[in-house]
């Protein structure tokens, strides 16, 4: 249960070390309301997925993440930066992965996909904001 948590905060320090250090690349944005999407879907539809097939996508996608972040970070005081945005996405995760075992003892999946569902459509209309 821990993998893929871990493996997103790997995979956005790797991004935002990338982008820290000059690395540019394309289509951030796009990565980033995709995975937005996929995840609502992937949860919407129940997708299930093995640890390390969920961890490469887990890791994909938020590589993007933290290069969107390396590449806002324009402060003095990079220590502060990373540590404050690198503990926060962990409470994030957190209280993700502790509102979804709470919503599971609900009869049925309906309200876990049902917010599955509503994280995809959001992620379709950050997708109108690009434009």
């Amino acid at each position: 249960m821990t993998a893929w948590p871990a493996t997103f905060i790997a995979a956005m320090l790797g991004g935002f070390t990338a982008a820290s250090t000059g690395l540019q690349i394309g289509f951030v944005d796009v990565a980033i309301c995709l995975s937005v999407v996929l995840l609502g879907a992937f949860i919407a539809f129940e997708v299930r997925m093995s640890v390390m097939p969920g961890a490469s996508v887990v890791g994909i996608f938020s590589f993007f993440h933290g290069h969107a972040h390396g590449t806002e970070a324009a402060v003095t005081k990079l220590f502060p930066y990373v540590a404050g945005f690198a503990f926060a996405t962990a409470a994030l995760l957190a209280i993700g992965i502790g509102v979804g075992l709470c919503a599971r003892s609900f009869p049925g999946t309906a309200v876990v996909r049902a917010t599955g569902g509503c994280a995809a459509l959001i992620g379709l209309a950050l997708f109108g904001g690009l434009a």
